[in-house]
């Protein structure tokens, strides 16, 4: 994307990704310890709009 968009002119920036005990916070990583019902772990990583959803919902 970063070498497609801008021949369209179309503006691209990279936004590096939220970091969080030595990795990337991503899906992937939530899903995961929603797997294994980490609440705690998910609570650092994510809003707390979203924590409480994924403690009331899951």
């Amino acid at each position: 994307m970063q070498r497609l968009l801008p021949k369209y002119g179309i503006d691209f920036e990279v936004i590096p990704r939220k970091e969080s005990g030595g990795g990337v916070i991503s899906a992937s990583r939530v899903r995961k310890l929603l797997e294994n019902k980490d609440f705690n772990a998910i609570k650092e990583i994510v809003p707390k709009t979203t924590f409480d959803y994924l403690q009331k919902n899951f």
